[in-house]
């Protein structure tokens, strides 16, 4: 018996070290902005879980490296299971895998509940400017809601 429980516990306790987690979504998420984008703050990653054993990893930068030109905006990279294996996970930033949210400036907070994905950020960089903007997947697209 005490055999069978020592068993059961390190085959969990290797599960739960192999699961996918935010920090490894935000490290994920790095490393594609290190191909795509010219310019982003490092500093702030807001990440939620989705329902799906997905992720949404938030950053403010510049995608495509337009120039140096002030078209800093915030992006929500999605972070989902690939089709390849269970150990592998792809990044897309396209509207359909992740909300636009480019009219904030800068993302504070991401939360998910219900369904209902809420983003709290601001649209320029001083305190008196939050905003939350709220978000529904309906059949695999995120549907901006009042």
């Amino acid at each position: 018996m005490k055999k069978t429980l020592f068993s059961v516990a390190l085959l969990a306790a290797a599960t739960q070290a192999l699961a996918f987690n935010e920090k490894q979504a935000v490290a994920l998420t790095q490393k594609f902005l290190s191909t795509v984008a010219c310019a982003y703050d490092e500093s702030t990653f807001p990440v939620v879980k989705l329902d799906d054993d997905s992720y949404l990893v938030g950053w403010t930068g510049q995608l495509r490296c337009p120039g140096g030109n002030g078209t800093t905006v915030s992006y929500l990279t999605a972070v989902a299971p690939g089709y390849v294996g269970e150990d592998t996970y792809v990044v897309d930033y396209h509207e359909s895998a992740a909300p636009d949210v480019g009219s904030l400036h800068t993302l504070d907070k991401l939360s998910f509940q219900n369904g209902v994905l809420l983003v709290n950020g601001r649209v320029i960089r001083n305190k008196e400017s939050k905003v939350t903007l709220k978000f529904l997947r309906d059949r695999g697209e995120w549907k901006k809601i009042k």
